[in-house]
């Protein structure tokens, strides 16, 4: 229905929402609704008094109502606020407002809106029982009010007011709340919503400034999403460049007739140059993926768990899950519906086994005291001494490498739908072996000394192109070990359709025509995170 008129800001905020009485004149088939305010369609952001100001809803230029089947013409604004609408017919003793909806009492809040429109080519929806030809709206719909400040941190002892910036949208994600769609009006409540949506983006097409404050109103379907996290993400224009920037709210309730207020202050350091993280965490939880299966082991794979090894199947040749060396072998998984990424053992010594290279999932753990009392170092080429994945989860990835110091079957990650994306970071870990042979050393090496190192390297390509290398170091002489989670950055890569990944060493072995290194080839990654 309305047009927001002004807004001042002060430290607390109340909106009130207009009510509409009506007078009607049968014979001219006209009525006259004339606003005010009651604690009935009331909205507070605080207990209000004197001083605090109030943000009216008015009636707009194009605004109509519906009585029945029909609908009205278009609202004549008065010099006093209200508004008149006319009709053929007499109304009818209920009324309901919506611009949106194709009957009377059907709610229709846009999956796409704009601030350049009112609330009511938004979405907003109002009814009201008529009473001696007055009435005054209810409203049903619900509003989220953004108030964004930007605020440039370049300079952190002097915070300034970013003028080279404008909002372009905000996108409202509410998980699987539904907070958009056509609804019907039961006279109490909206029933299921149909042409559901989790989501709205709100097109900022023009800046309105209400005495210096900048308010942007969304209008939204109730919806209960106590226990959910709410995501808006902000898409900016930095001095020409798209940037964004994503905040996040827990448990809100949204109850029709109500406005809530969402203060944000965005501070350039924050700003990405991507609109969203998506993370592979191998977690049950969050598989996307649909039901396949490991034709050569008879393996279904339902879940990130279908795909680890027994605790006692560690050990080299031990389970059939990961070491069968048939050529149609493949160990394979797909984070569907998420990051995309996509990986399969490398094709390496006749068949596709672990023990020629590969990413397999595992939750294994292994304390120290039990890797040094252990006969076979190699039982615990799964198992890392970290607690667990990073953030305490369950889950994690182990790759080996072959230790030929060439070798061209190195493990990838790469894109299963061939779309080249940002790698913005992993974490990643000793493994159990790796960890014991640079400490202790076995019989094939030694322990770490200054001179030693070992690292991860990543490879970019778009397409067969390589693009650029990173380099992670995961142990540097006697004292340097990674045995805990750290970040390591993937970003500077760039967009890349896969990544491949190997290993090197100060420690390497000449047999016949090849090199090979010593120190077992293990590390261990979690949380990936792609920019989409």
């Amino acid at each position: 229905m309305k047009k927001l008129l002004s807004i001042m800001a002060i430290a607390a905020l109340m909106v009130g929402c207009s009510k509409e009485d009506s007078t009607t004149d049968v014979a001219t088939a006209t009525f006259t609704l004339t606003g005010y305010t009651s604690n009935n369609t009331r909205t507070e952001f605080g207990t209000p008094n004197d001083e605090w100001t109030k943000i009216p809803f008015l009636w707009s230029e194009g605004d109509k109502i519906w009585s029945g089947s029909e609908q009205s013409s278009e609202a004549t604004i008065n010099d006093d606020g209200s508004a008149s609408f006319t009709f053929t017919s007499e109304p009818t003793t209920t009324i309901y407002y919506n611009m949106t909806g194709s009957s009377a009492a059907e709610a229709n809040v846009p999956a796409t809106q704009s601030i350049a429109n009112n609330l009511g080519q938004n979405g907003d929806f109002g009814y009201a029982t008529v009473e001696d030809g007055k009435f005054a709206l209810n409203h049903a719909t619900a509003y989220l009010g953004f108030f964004p400040i930007l605020i440039d941190d370049s300079d952190p002892d002097e915070r300034v007011p970013m003028t080279n910036a404008k909002i372009v949208s905000i996108t409202i994600d509410a998980a699987d709340g539904i907070i958009a769609g056509k609804a019907n009006w039961t006279g109490e409540n909206f029933s299921t919503p149909t042409n559901g949506s989790s989501k709205i983006t709100l097109n900022i097409n023009e800046v309105p400034d209400y005495d210096n404050l900048i308010f942007y109103p969304a209008v939204v379907l109730p919806t209960n999403l106590t226990g959910k996290t709410i995501k808006f993400t902000y898409e900016l224009s930095v001095d020409g460049k798209t940037k964004y920037y994503t905040a996040t709210r827990q448990g809100i309730e949204l109850i029709g007739g109500v406005t809530y207020d969402l203060p944000e202050e965005i501070l350039l350091s924050q700003l990405t140059d991507y609109r969203e993280l998506r993370v592979l965490t191998f977690e049950d939880n969050d598989a996307k993926f649909e039901k396949y299966t490991l034709g050569y082991c008879g393996a279904e794979i339902n879940t990130w768990s279908n795909l680890i090894v027994g605790e006692d199947e560690q050990a080299y040749g031990t389970s059939g899950l990961i070491y069968d060396m048939n050529n149609g072998a493949e160990y394979w998984w797909q984070d569907s519906g998420n990051t995309e990424l996509y990986h399969k053992f490398p094709y390496n010594w006749g068949g596709y086994g672990f023990s020629g290279g590969g990413a397999a999932i595992s939750r294994h753990t292994v304390t120290v005291d039990d890797l040094n009392n252990a006969a076979d170092i190699y039982q615990y080429q799964l198992s890392i001494t970290a607690n667990g994945g990073h953030n305490n989860s369950s889950n994690f990835c182990v790759v080996y490498n072959d230790s030929a110091v060439n070798t061209e079957a190195k493990s990838e990650l790469s894109f299963s739908d061939g779309v080249a994306r940002v790698i913005d970071h992993m974490y990643v870990t000793m493994v159990a072996p790796t960890q014991y042979c640079v400490t202790y050393g076995n019989s094939f090496s030694e322990a770490y000394d200054e001179d030693d190192f070992l690292n991860i390297v990543a490879t970019g390509y778009n397409g067969d192109t390589k693009i650029g290398e990173v380099t992670f170091e995961l142990a540097k002489g006697a004292d340097k070990k990674v045995t805990d989670w750290a970040k390591w950055d993937l970003s500077s890569l760039g967009k890349v359709t896969k990544v491949t990944f190997h290993m090197e060493e100060a420690q390497i072995d000449d047999y016949g025509y090849a090199q090979y290194y010593k120190t077992p080839m293990y590390f261990a990654f979690d949380d990936v995170a792609v920019q989409f």
